[in-house]
């Protein structure tokens, strides 16, 4: 029964990712497109927060390389409001790719 809410929950964040990170940039209207980068930082911030917290307290590194996963994200909405549209894109989208990554392989 377990496995197969956590199966189901993995699913709708796996969907979910692609349906952000796909509107983040094919969009062309501003107020969507912004919408949609701050709905990435918060959806990558929250792929590392459930990595970190499923680790056990002794795997320190492990959190660190999740806690850095998350770093790209927050210096992708610093360069967001530097108007780098680019950078902020290429860095949500890398933050929510290598988050999944880590909740999948590690």
């Amino acid at each position: 029964m377990a496995l197969g809410i956590l199966s189901i929950f993995m699913m709708s964040l796996f969907v979910l990712s692609f349906i952000f990170v796909w509107f983040m940039w094919t969009t062309k209207r501003q107020k969507l497109q912004q919408t949609m980068i701050y709905a990435s930082f918060l959806l990558s911030l929250s792929i590392v927060w459930i990595f970190v917290g499923s680790l056990p307290s002794n795997f320190m590194m492990l959190k660190l390389v999740g806690w850095l996963t998350g770093g790209l994200s927050i210096i992708g909405i610093f360069g967001y409001y530097r108007n780098k549209l680019m950078l902020a894109k290429v860095l949500l989208t890398v933050s929510i790719l290598l988050g999944l990554l880590e909740i999948v392989f590690l």
